[in-house]
């Protein structure tokens, strides 16, 4: 009788776990806005009145991209190396803002720069928000341009000068202090 009893629950959750991966919990738009990673243009969607990217795609576009089968967890973490993007945009010849598809809950967890981010099904692939990848850079929305870009935090160093330049530079330095401040383009002004 417990066998049977446990079999009735095990069932009934895997009922429960199918009917949450196919439940409907946003819409496609038609769109007009274009969206970019570090200057490259990236397949997006208009979801529900957000921009959103497939996480395999960030493969080519400077992030590492790891599935992990028997956890369902997807992970992404920025690889400047790994940059390789070639998408040219489409036109829209769909009257903006009308219903191009659904948007599905995911069971995928999905891992941005080791963070967890809400993830969504989109026939079959895993899309992000691309606010998700404030985590790694820099969104910014362009009205004008009706485009929204993500700016990468690329490795930067900033070398000291000793006032004297005739001192002598291969001494040991007492203290120093260094701000590094993000300005609105993305990068970082020092004093």
């Amino acid at each position: 009788m417990k066998r049977v009893f446990a079999l009735l629950i095990s069932l009934s959750l895997l009922a429960v776990y199918a009917q949450a991966a196919d439940r409907v919990v946003g819409t496609i738009y038609h769109t007009d806005i274009a969206a970019k990673i570090d200057g490259a243009y990236i397949p997006s969607y208009n979801i529900s009145g957000s921009t959103g990217i497939v996480v395999e795609d960030l493969g080519d576009y400077g992030f590492d991209v790891r599935w992990e089968a028997e956890a369902r967890e997807l992970h992404a973490a920025p690889n400047a190396d790994a940059f390789s993007a070639d998408y040219t945009p489409v036109a829209n010849t769909h009257r903006v803002g009308s219903v191009a598809g659904k948007v599905y809950a995911t069971d995928i967890k999905t891992y941005l720069n080791g963070e967890e981010v809400p993830a969504y099904n989109i026939g079959g692939a895993t899309v992000i928000l691309m606010d998700a990848l404030n985590r790694c850079g820099t969104v910014k929305w362009d009205s004008a341009a009706r485009e929204i870009s993500f700016i990468s935090v690329q490795p930067w160093s900033e070398k000291l000068y000793d006032v004297d330049c005739e001192a002598d530079l291969s001494r040991p330095m007492d203290s120093f202090s260094l701000t590094a401040s993000r300005n609105e383009d993305g990068g970082f002004e020092t004093t």
